[in-house]
């Protein structure tokens, strides 16, 4: 039998660096700063609230790195965390922490976690954890165009993830689905499926949609969906078989014992699934069937330094005769001669690919002007975002003419929109919201920010005759 495990690195292969971590914080900030999420959060915080929020959480890593945070009461899942967490970050080895998006995804929860003991903050620490896990879902998201990376997958690409027995993924959008028509287990959830408390489909959520309680908000249902989040890969697995095991024993309990139980939030649950045995009590993330794969299993986009708890599972399973892991980097790769065991197989996923005949990126030609250094201080501040020249000109280099054009064309409609064209604010609020929209656009389609600003720029004159005109 042949199983196939997929990782986020599939999304950054066919739908560029949009999916990297990187760009998903990026995008994130840009989206609380054009005021994206204010209807998530009914108005308690401001996207200017957050973006300060997010910037703080840089130096809070600072004082973690710095053992600041060593004596706090943790118990030992959280303490494994900080030791993780410190290597990682290893500033003489890793370079320093300076920006929001050097932070990785779900580290973010680990910090969040990190600030709720230093400041006694425990109490609220569990809403301001859902309310994070909703930006971060909803900027994985990318307003849905994360469910069409696929069609950029060819059909000898098609022909390879077909060729598997069973898939599994990490990842929550739908992909690996939509390029094969096969069924997919989703190990950490999937954005099609709504959290149990939401959804009709369960107790809870029946519960709740009866009573009128839902608190899905319209547009953001994939912020509400089923996705396993956590800073601990261990504690994904503890919550995910726990709901395994919610459902089987459920299933099982004898009406007189259930008439017993003196929680009533419980004994109406189990009642409801009594007079409704079509509704489950939670739901599956396929751990169970996992843990009894057999034979040749391929990890392709994932990596060996992250979701130890996979690995682990594979690990103990003694019916796995060859695991290939598929790898990027040497760092990697010395990742998976580290893991010690013989059955795990270095494979170079640039080869794969090119075996499978894609094509690695494309470099255009672009005309700087002779003045383009001057204009990286300008460009970097207004967009929010410092990088270097070099950086820029492998950015723009990487972008073909057609889609320089589609994307200025994106850009000046949006401050079109939202009157940004006509504004001589002196609000600095206004002001840097007006450069976030470019900013969006950026993250959303994986150009750094100061690339489509300095794009835009080096066009205005085009947009500004042609503004002229419809006035």
């Amino acid at each position: 039998m042949r199983t196939l495990l997929a990782g986020n690195g599939i999304n950054i292969q066919f739908g560029g660096k949009a999916y990297t971590s990187q760009f998903i914080v990026e995008r994130m900030k840009c989206r609380a700063a054009i005021q994206k999420y204010d209807v998530l959060f009914e108005g308690t915080i401001s996207g200017n609230e957050l973006v300060h929020l997010f910037n703080g959480f840089v130096d809070l890593v600072k004082r973690i790195l710095s053992d600041e945070c060593d004596n706090l009461d943790m118990d030992c899942d959280l303490k494994a965390a900080l030791e993780d967490f410190k290597l990682r970050y290893d500033e003489s080895k890793y370079g320093e922490v300076a920006y929001p998006h050097d932070i990785m995804l779900e580290d973010w929860l680990f910090v969040l976690k990190m600030y709720s003991l230093m400041y006694d903050a425990e109490k609220d620490s569990g809403s301001a954890e859902i309310g994070f896990k909703r930006l971060f879902l909803d900027a994985i998201y990318n307003d849905g165009k994360i469910q069409n990376v696929y069609l950029n997958m060819s059909k000898k690409v098609r022909q390879f993830f077909k060729s598997f027995d069973e898939i599994y993924t990490v990842n929550y959008d739908a992909n690996l689905e939509s390029a094969t028509s096969k069924q997919v287990f989703h190990l950490h959830g999937n954005f099609k499926e709504l959290q149990a408390s939401e959804n009709p489909e369960y107790v809870i959520g029946y519960q709740k949609c009866c009573a009128g309680k839902s608190v899905v908000i319209p547009s953001f249902e994939h912020s509400f969906c089923n996705a396993l989040l956590s800073y601990s890969g261990d504690l994904k697995y503890k919550e995910a078989m726990l709901m395994h095991q919610a459902n089987i024993e459920s299933a099982n309990v004898p009406l007189l014992q259930v008439l017993k139980i003196k929680q009533n939030e419980l004994k109406q649950a189990l009642l409801t699934r009594k007079m409704h045995p079509e509704l489950k009590m939670a739901p599956e993330y396929y751990f169970d069937r996992f843990e009894q794969i057999t034979g040749v299993i391929d990890i392709v986009g994932m990596s060996p330094n992250n979701d130890q708890h996979i690995i682990n599972i594979i690990k103990c399973n003694p019916l796995i005769s060859e695991v290939n892991f598929y790898i990027y980097s040497d760092t990697e790769r010395k990742a998976v001669e580290d893991i010690g065991d013989p059955r795990f197989i270095v494979k170079d996923a640039k080869e794969l690919w090119q075996k499978l005949g894609v094509n690695p990126p494309k470099r255009y030609g672009f005309k700087f002007p002779n003045n383009f250094s001057e204009l990286l201080s300008v460009i970097c501040t207004l967009s929010d975002y410092q990088t270097t020249e070099g950086r820029i000109r492998q950015d723009i280099t990487a972008i073909s003419p057609f889609e320089i054009k589609r994307l200025c064309d994106e850009a000046f409609e949006e401050l079109k929109q939202h009157g940004a064209l006509h504004s001589n604010t002196r609000d600095l609020t206004v002001f840097k919201r007006n450069f976030a929209y470019i900013s969006h656009i950026a993250t959303r389609e994986g150009i750094l920010p100061p690339s489509l600003l300095a794009l835009l720029i080096l066009n205005w004159g085009n947009y500004s005759q042609e503004h002229k005109k419809s006035n």
